[in-house]
């Protein structure tokens, strides 16, 4: 039996860090919305149960607040990384995605996110003074 639970996305308490002092903020406001779907192999059936249908919260007027509407789709993760790589700024990356494809509720951090990621990636684990020193060595500079 396999056993799979939905909550809503505002579900739950936010457990933040006591000792930051950075001022966070969070989407949890512990809404009790949760359905239990099981999976019964033997038979090939799933069950679900309603354990709370209710929200404490109105229904989200705009895609743009949940991150799974933000995502990128590979493709666009690729347009990102090509124009990157061509020093296209942030926004006219944003406002390019934007116009070929209008459904995209993708934000302006979703692009920060993305070009962070791809920057990670490019420096293979190492810190941002082994990359200067690896460029300047490849280059044949020594000081």
């Amino acid at each position: 039996m396999s056993r799979v639970i939905f909550m809503c996305d505002r579900g739950g308490v936010f457990k933040g860090q006591e000792t930051s002092s950075r001022n966070t903020g969070t989407r949890k406001i512990d809404c009790p919305f949760e359905l239990h779907a099981c999976y019964y192999k033997s038979n090939d059936v799933w069950m679900l149960k309603v354990k709370n249908d209710q929200h404490n919260h109105e229904p989200a007027m705009f895609l743009e607040g949940h991150p799974f509407a933000r995502r990128l789709t590979p493709k666009e993760v690729e347009m990102v990384a090509e124009m990157r790589r061509n020093n296209v700024p942030p926004w006219k990356i944003l406002e390019v995605l934007k116009s070929h494809n209008e459904n995209n509720v993708s934000t302006i951090k979703t692009i920060y996110n993305e070009s962070n990621k791809i920057r990670i990636d490019e420096r293979a684990g190492r810190s941002q003074m082994q990359v200067v020193f690896g460029f300047l060595h490849s280059k044949k500079i020594y000081f």
